[in-house]
């Protein structure tokens, strides 16, 4: 894809186009998985789908349209952070209450 097609990507999204925020996410899917997975760590990596992360990450932004707003990954890579350190919680929480 072009950077001329990403910027009227970018100018849909802006107008709250939620087809256009989808369109961007399948674009940016690699580079987001990429960065899901070195936040991630060998470790909590054998035990989460990077995959359902990457879901998680599309459905807050589709919910969250008029916050989705932008040609950069900024907002988004702060959810895969946050998504991330919620599978944290989660694998080693519960490997805490197991013990």
């Amino acid at each position: 894809m072009s950077e001329i097609d990403e910027r009227e990507l970018v100018q849909r999204i802006h107008q709250k186009d939620a087809e256009a925020l989808a369109r961007f996410l399948e674009l940016k899917q690699g580079a987001l998985i990429g960065y899901i997975n070195r936040q991630l760590g060998p470790g909590l990596r054998k035990n989460t789908w990077t995959e359902d992360i990457f879901q998680e990450v599309c459905w807050v932004c589709i919910k969250n349209l008029d916050r989705a707003c932008g040609g950069t990954c900024g907002w988004k890579c702060r959810i895969c952070e946050q998504r991330v350190v919620d599978a944290y919680s989660r694998f080693y929480g519960a490997a805490k209450r197991d013990a």
